[in-house]
């Protein structure tokens, strides 16, 4: 371990004593108490999170199994979308949310329209049109995405860290259908569990943020938390 790396690692180790936590997901506070029993996201220990920064400056890193090349590509193309449906969840998701609007829900979380007549007579064959008809969280516009960045993390067998991240995905994929449920047949009295889901929903985004970004190494993005 080089003089520089020791010094590296020794402020880095400075800095997370001071700073290192997941942060509150605080936008739940403004629901009601259903959806807020828990008052934080993801409460991994300051430790956990201080060793794996500082393995990230000792270690090969294991998060790019896929070799550097691949992860550049996987982040170029799948973060902005990652980063967009956070956005969207704060926002739109949260906005349909609180006013207990269904139909404004099922908007948000709507799949692309199915492919009609119409579409044979445009150049791309309605491809943009019916991209354009998805939710702004929806699987196909940001779970997809979600999902092939935590790929780009595993080589020729998948690896334990891409298991963890898909495991995120697969939880809010289960959140986002049940919510289409619900909205689609206009269920009475389900407010508190839209509430609910919106609380879990939040849980499984920043546990996927904290599966992504650990041992990350630093010349690489890392995802922010809700």
């Amino acid at each position: 371990m080089t003089n520089l790396v020791k010094a590296l690692a020794l402020v880095l180790l400075s800095l997370a004593l001071v700073t290192a936590y997941v942060p509150r997901f605080n936008l739940c506070q403004k629901l009601t108490k259903v959806a807020c029993r828990s008052e934080d996201f993801l409460p991994p220990s300051r430790r956990t999170f201080i060793v794996s920064s500082l393995v990230a400056l000792s270690f090969p890193q294991s998060s790019q199994a896929s070799g550097r090349a691949t992860l550049e590509y996987a982040q170029e193309r799948y973060i902005p979308r990652i980063k967009a449906g956070a956005s969207a969840y704060k926002k739109d998701v949260f906005k349909a949310v609180k006013a207990d609007d269904m139909a404004g829900l099922a908007s948000v979380v709507a799949e692309p329209r199915k492919k009609n007549n119409d579409d044979k007579t445009k150049a791309d064959g309605g491809f943009a049109d019916r991209a354009a008809s998805a939710g702004t969280f929806s699987d196909a516009r940001v779970l997809t995405a979600m999902d092939l960045y935590a790929a780009a993390f595993s080589d020729r067998a998948e690896s334990e860290k891409t298991r963890n991240m898909k495991r995120e995905v697969s939880k809010l994929r289960s959140i986002v259908a049940e919510w289409r449920d619900i909205s689609s047949k206009g269920k009475k009295g389900a407010g508190n569990r839209v509430k609910e889901l919106y609380k879990e929903g939040g849980d499984a985004f920043n546990r996927y943020v904290y599966e992504a970004n650990l041992g990350l190494n630093i010349k690489f993005e890392k995802l922010e938390y809700l």
